[in-house]
């Protein structure tokens, strides 16, 4: 094997594993999503789109503290901190982000109602990845994993439950923090691919030597 075809053979194998660095992900740290940055004008605001890179339909913020906000589950699911995300109007929200994402857990909580039912179901192209249907109460956040994979969209939706009549509040509401996502994780046939191009590039760097 002369210089020149050592030297090419170098070359593509330098790209190879430049690529293959490149595409194999670190371990992303988890992005949380706790609200409590956004601006809260009086009591409550619509979250807007595009906070923390994700697209919010339906969902409010709502600062605890406030006046008339006061003893309701959404002291529960913001857990000391200042803000809290909820559904607005008590109806079916969701939350999306082109190119996917995964969803690791959040904690939510019932903002009037005990054992009020709630259904995530999260989606990748308009198909259906996975779903999970849970209680929440009024009195403790409950922290929910997911084990999916990829989504781009992701729908919440509530019914039933019983109101506490300690509250003064009423609706299918939840209160929701601490929302933890990460980035998706290539699928393996995207390696696959990868590793077939760059033996093209080998094989191509050997016929021109």
């Amino acid at each position: 094997m002369n210089a020149v075809t050592k030297w090419n053979w170098f070359g593509a194998l330098s790209i190879a594993a430049s690529c293959l660095t490149a595409a194999v992900p670190a371990s992303a740290a988890s992005t949380v999503i706790n609200f409590d940055d956004v601006a809260v004008n009086p009591t409550l605001s619509l979250l807007p789109n595009g906070y923390s890179g994700l697209d919010w339909s339906n969902w409010g913020v709502t600062a605890i503290s406030r006046a008339g906000i006061g003893g309701s589950g959404y002291e529960a699911a913001a857990q000391g901190s200042p803000n809290v995300a909820f559904n607005w109007s008590g109806l079916e929200a969701s939350f999306g982000k082109a190119g996917g994402f995964v969803l690791e857990s959040f904690d939510i909580a019932a903002a009037w109602n005990n054992n009020l039912n709630v259904t995530v179901t999260g989606l990748l192209g308009g198909t259906v990845v996975g779903s999970q249907t849970f209680s929440v109460s009024t009195d403790a956040p409950t922290t929910v994993s997911f084990n999916w994979s990829t989504v781009d969209l992701v729908r919440l939706s509530t019914s039933g439950g019983v109101h506490n009549d300690n509250l003064l509040g009423s609706g299918t509401h939840v209160g929701l923090d601490n929302l933890s996502i990460n980035s998706p994780i290539p699928e393996p046939h995207t390696y696959a691919l990868l590793l077939l191009g760059l033996t093209g590039i080998a094989v191509a760097a050997r016929k021109r030597a």
